[in-house]
């Protein structure tokens, strides 16, 4: 059990807060948030906080200091683990997952990232800083905001009644009581150096952070580099998806999931899910990839404004957690992005913290009830492959799908494609933008 502590003094990045805790797929959590500004209204994130499962909201003079607040956090704290997160970065699904894995070590007391991905977001350059220091015991230099330790530790060190280098003093503190210190992959985890002067409390120039850091890419989405980059970029990984369920013939696509040990991820609508609870809850309890579909899956009602649009998507998010207990940001527009989704409809998306998803392959399934439609996804796949580019393949819960379901699985596995599952960290595939001389001449199904 892990008891995520995150201080913060801006308002501007509480959802970023929320959506880090949101997202991390290990589910013995709780959030306790620590405001440190007067101005900032305790209340209104109260009542906030209520939509999430598991989260307290707490509020200390701004004269406290940073090491005094996590100290309150950790005395608040409920569990045996605690995680410190800031309010600006960037953690993946699996970064408490992977540093409550390294604890099966022997004797480890603290976990921490020393070598980390960092996000320079004035130039768009994904960065790793500190490279090569990985998966070993270490002494000091780590990344303060990656710091998971056992909650015992408290009990003869605490933070140091200081606003910056609180976590140096703390680490130093735990060597000289002999606590063990692993750093893990820089996997799951951004450190993001925002634009704006004046932003950070580590003040040190981003040319200096430069000259201990090597280039990865240049990218607009640091989000999708949460993971370990180079081992992602040189795998074949296929994403099975499927829309517009749950209904009976998902039972059967599970059965089959199971049989190959593969998973999918389901773009779900929202009265289905209430029609077939169980086995929405089933996709959850065998590991698959839960994402949102809508409401009524009608472009006159879904896309009747932005209020709409985000109606439909929370309303459906809503359902699912309640039934669930994920609470997903995975979405899939009806008819894709590119057709009825505005730009502000999708400004407003994106700034709730969901990831809108399309497709590159379509099965046509939803026109094809034969074997067309595995004619169809080999076709592009192959297209794909020349092209080095891994398939996103949309379907949908249909009876028909199912029963081609094998032959595509077997065909995937031969050109030696592994069958993963979309999660929050991946950068979204979107199909291109068309024209309204395009849109009309499109035949909507």
């Amino acid at each position: 059990m892990v008891s995520i502590i995150c201080c913060t003094m801006r308002q501007s990045f509480m959802g970023n807060v929320f959506i880090n805790y949101e997202t991390q797929e290990w589910k013995n959590k709780e959030l306790i948030i620590i405001l440190n500004k007067d101005d900032m209204d305790i209340e209104i994130w109260k009542q906030y906080a209520k939509q999430y499962w598991n989260v307290s909201v707490y509020q200390l003079p701004e004269i406290t200091t940073l090491g005094e607040c996590l100290n309150y956090g950790i005395e608040k704290a409920k569990y045996a683990f605690i995680a410190k997160f800031d309010d600006d970065d960037y953690y993946g699904p699996n970064y408490l997952g992977q540093g409550m894995q390294a604890f099966k070590k022997k004797d480890i007391s603290i976990v921490v990232k020393r070598s980390v991905y960092m996000y320079f977001e004035k130039n768009k350059l994904l960065t790793v800083h500190v490279p090569g220091e990985e998966n070993l015991f270490i002494t000091g230099g780590v990344k303060g905001a990656t710091l998971l330790f056992r909650k015992k530790i408290y009990e003869k060190v605490m933070f140091p009644y200081l606003n910056r280098g609180e976590d140096t003093f703390f680490i130093k503190a735990c060597l000289r009581y002999n606590f063990k210190i692993y750093s893990t992959t820089k996997a799951n985890y951004v450190c993001v150096r925002r634009a704006e002067p004046g932003h950070h409390t580590w003040n040190v120039e981003d040319e200096v952070l430069m000259k201990n850091c090597t280039v990865v890419c240049k990218t607009d989405d640091y989000r999708a580099c949460g993971v370990d980059h180079e081992q992602r970029t040189s795998k074949k990984i296929a994403y099975l998806t499927f829309d517009d369920g749950p209904n009976q013939a998902t039972s059967q696509i599970l059965d089959i999931l199971a049989t190959y040990k593969a998973v999918g991820t389901f773009f779900m609508l929202e009265p289905n899910v209430q029609i077939f609870p169980k086995i929405a809850q089933r996709m959850v309890n065998e590991g698959h990839a839960i994402g949102l579909h809508g409401v009524s899956h009608k472009v006159n009602i879904f896309y009747a404004s932005k209020e709409s649009v985000m109606r439909e998507i929370t309303t459906c998010r809503r359902t699912l957690k309640s039934i669930t207990r994920m609470n997903t940001f995975l979405v899939r527009a009806p008819y894709g992005s590119n057709l009825y989704m505005k730009p502000t409809y999708l400004k407003a998306v994106n700034y709730a913290g969901y990831r809108l998803w399309d497709w590159n392959v379509d099965s046509l399934d939803w026109k094809f009830r034969d074997r067309r439609l595995l004619k169809q996804i080999i076709k592009d796949v192959l297209r794909l492959e020349k092209k080095a580019i891994n398939p996103v393949i949309l379907m949908h819960d249909y009876p028909e799908t199912a029963k081609y379901l094998p032959k595509i699985i077997s065909f995937l596995e031969k050109r030696g494609y592994l069958l993963e599952k979309i999660d929050y960290s991946l950068k979204p595939v979107l199909l291109n933008r068309l024209s309204m001389k395009h849109k009309l001449r499109l035949r909507i199904r």
